[in-house]
């Protein structure tokens, strides 16, 4: 009681700062992932900065006053949670546990819950616990790097896969799109068309497989829905309506896994969660990409409701050993459910993938990372959809190595002295530094609001 409590009292200033990072910005940088720090504690929220610039460095001072206790109580919180679960696996007392916490957290500026998420308590990944990145600075980042693009336009489904479509890229088809929202046109009360075929049903604005049904086509008039349950469909067609009634859904293929990857699921799509960067001067590449796989019958491959994910190898296509979200570094080579080999195998048509997603991202140039995921089927590599916020947490849980060492670091920094002015060399290339045409196609091309996407040039 007295932890909610006083979790009450220091949380509406820290949630309006953003809560993280806590660091000492009066000082020069270490390296990139630092430099990247040092920027997002002098302006987390750009918008706000700008709106109310002595308010902001009031609250971080006030966060610095702050971190000591919240820190404390956010190392009791995991620690209850999680402590004992280690000590067992590893042990690591109690006693010792929380002096790492804490240690971690007043002179790494570390938040506790990343000290079991990623392995802290052993010295090796320690020495690395300030480059982790944390969604929160992922967020402030973006948003200094993208300078403040919208994310509606890669949220909206519908859009999205049609902007891909409209260029030739491989995107999920869209069977239907469900809006039965009061006072929207279009639909009305027209009661929906079922393919006659398994199909998947999902918010066109959801996150994280939430909401997603899938939708067996059985013999006759009824299918098995992912609830386990049979129902005809005239009942199929009024759940739909009553789910788009609340937002709306759209319809699309159950797509099925490559034959080579069939037995790395109990039936659902095992996607890749792949991620592109654009450097200032246009050029796109992958940096990260881990395989997400279910771990039982479920539809979606969520890794933050028990998923596995494993690391792939850029270069290689390649899979390592997965890992799950409260696995504490446990590593599985066979799947749980099938008894599969993960380690080794390679994803077919990945060198496809590759050049796919490079084009793709290309399509977005105001955005300097984007996340993508991808189903790898016999007619080749499908994506899926793609995201601005990608859960670093879990390109760095599966990989088991901080993203604050590598590519993302340079990159980010790079943009980031660009955004500011101290580096006027490289002058960002708008549209498709490859295809000319490709550019021109996309150029025009508006988002949701109707407002035509900002181009990436000098403030």
């Amino acid at each position: 009681m007295p932890a909610k409590l006083l979790h009450k009292i220091f949380d509406p200033l820290a949630m309006g700062w953003g809560r993280t990072p806590v660091v000492w910005k009066w000082r020069s940088p270490r390296d990139d992932y630092d430099a990247i720090r040092l920027a997002v504690a002098n302006n987390f929220n750009p918008s706000w900065n700008r709106r109310f610039p002595r308010l902001s460095k009031l609250l971080y001072c006030y966060m610095l006053a702050v971190w000591p206790l919240r820190a404390l109580l956010l190392a009791v919180h995991h620690l209850s949670r999680s402590g004992r679960k280690l000590k067992q696996a590893h042990g690591i007392g109690l006693s010792k546990q929380f002096l790492q916490l804490m240690h971690l957290a007043l002179f790494h500026q570390v938040e506790p819950i990343n000290y079991y998420r990623y392995g802290l308590y052993r010295p090796d990944k320690a020495s690395n616990a300030e480059s982790y990145l944390t969604t929160l600075i992922q967020t402030a980042l973006f948003d200094l790097v993208n300078d403040c693009v919208s994310n509606d336009f890669t949220e909206d489904k519908i859009a999205f896969n049609g902007l891909l479509a409209d260029n030739g890229l491989s995107v999920v088809e869209t069977l239907a799109y469900l809006d039965y929202r009061q006072g929207t046109a279009g639909m009305g009360h027209q009661t929906p068309m079922l393919p006659g075929r398994n199909f998947v049903a999902k918010p066109n604005f959801g996150m994280a497989g939430n909401g997603i049904m899938s939708f067996q086509k059985l013999d006759g008039d009824t299918f098995r829905c992912s609830d386990s349950c049979i129902r005809s469909t005239e009942e199929v067609q009024n759940l739909l309506i009553r789910l788009a009634r609340k937002e709306p859904y759209l319809l699309q293929p159950q797509l099925a896994n490559h034959q080579a990857l069939a037995d790395l699921t109990a039936g659902g799509l095992a996607t890749a969660r792949i991620i592109t960067a654009r450097s200032t001067e246009g050029k796109i590449q992958l940096i990260a990409a881990v395989l997400k796989m279910q771990a039982g019958n479920e539809v979606a491959d969520n890794f933050e409701l028990g998923g596995l994910a494993s690391e792939i190898d850029l270069a290689s296509g390649k899979i390592a050993a997965a890992v799950t979200k409260q696995g504490l570094g446990e590593r599985h080579h066979l799947h749980p459910a099938t008894g599969a080999r993960i380690t080794g195998r390679r994803l077919p048509g990945w060198d496809q993938c590759s050049l796919l997603l490079q084009s793709a991202h290309r399509l977005l140039p105001d955005y300097a990372f984007l996340g993508w995921d991808v189903g790898f089927t016999d007619s080749g590599p499908v994506i899926i959809e793609t995201n601005v916020l990608w859960s670093p947490g879990l390109i760095q849980q599966a990989q088991q190595r901080p993203l604050g060492s590598g590519d993302f670091a340079r990159i980010g920094r790079q943009w980031l002295e660009y955004r500011d002015g101290l580096s006027r060399d490289a002058q960002p290339v708008i549209g498709n530094d490859a295809d000319p045409d490709l550019s021109r196609q996309t150029s025009g091309r508006q988002q949701p609001s109707d407002k035509p996407q900002k181009e990436l040039s000098g403030k």
